[in-house]
């Protein structure tokens, strides 16, 4: 399974997209582990999303169901003190553009050009939140990170592609 960040939020499974969870938050949660890419204190979840809410911590909950719904059981890794997506599950654009861009040199030219060509639009650019100014102060911050590794990765892929001439 593939969860594209780059554009607009899909999930691909055997090249079909499933549908995703009607809520924004679910959405923005499933994204907001994608790319943190280890495990995240459900109090630091609680505070980025639900501040409002009688009952966070249940929100929280009910969120993490819904894409285990939608994911499967195995996708959502957690316990009473964290959560995460698991990566042999479900990988992402983002996360396999931060590792391209870790090492360049190791990236395949392969590797680059999908990166490169699949990228539609800027990170989680459909999921700006109300009334979640940390989240969208944070999601700003990693769109402009995506921006530049993707940025370096096209570069690369092109001065790769250039053809060499002898003086």
């Amino acid at each position: 399974m593939q969860l594209r960040l780059l554009g607009p939020m899909a999930v691909i499974n055997k090249g079909e997209a499933l549908a995703l969870p009607a809520s924004r938050k679910t959405r923005a949660l499933l994204g907001y582990l994608a790319a943190e890419d280890k495990p995240v204190r459900r109090d630091r979840l609680t505070h980025l999303f639900w501040q409002v809410p009688d009952d966070p911590k249940g929100a929280l909950r009910w969120s993490l169901s819904k894409l285990r719904g939608t994911l499967g059981d195995d996708a959502i890794i957690a316990d009473r003190e964290s959560a995460m997506l698991d990566r042999a599950v479900i990988g992402s654009d983002f996360s396999r553009l931060k590792d391209a861009v870790a090492d360049l040199a190791a990236a395949s030219t392969e590797d680059l050009e999908q990166i490169c060509t699949a990228a539609s639009g800027s990170f989680m650019e459909d999921l700006p939140l109300r009334n979640c100014e940390d989240f969208n102060a944070w999601r700003i911050a990693a769109a402009e990170d995506a921006r530049v590794w993707l940025d370096k990765a096209c570069a690369e892929l092109t001065a790769r592609n250039l053809p060499t001439h002898p003086l």
